[in-house]
């Protein structure tokens, strides 16, 4: 199970931390049918999206059975984000435990 705080890879190889968790059903239509991975269009509104910020900067939403956990993100996992982040994502990242040690 893919947890806020993880660092995992999305659908499209992008390393990122969870922020934030939702529904397929929450995700409008025309987002849906605009996914490249075609795979998103097959899945159930019950499917979990993830909100994540990848390392690279921006912010995705995935579906769960898409994304792969990598492990909890690390310290140096947030500082790759936040050095990448808009103020969006800035304050996304404030609002999440940073790891211990």
């Amino acid at each position: 199970m893919i947890r806020i705080g993880d660092l995992i890879q999305d659908n499209h190889n992008r390393l990122g931390i969870v922020e934030g968790t939702g529904f397929m059903a929450d995700e409008s239509q025309a987002w849906i049918l605009a996914q490249e991975d075609t795979r998103v269009r097959d899945l159930e509104g019950d499917e979990v999206t993830l909100h994540v910020l990848p390392l690279s900067g921006g912010a995705v939403v995935c579906p769960e059975s898409l994304a792969k956990r990598i492990r909890r993100a690390t310290r140096e996992d947030f500082a790759a984000a936040e050095e990448s982040a808009n103020w969006f994502g800035k304050e996304s990242l404030k609002r999440l435990p940073l790891p211990r040690r």
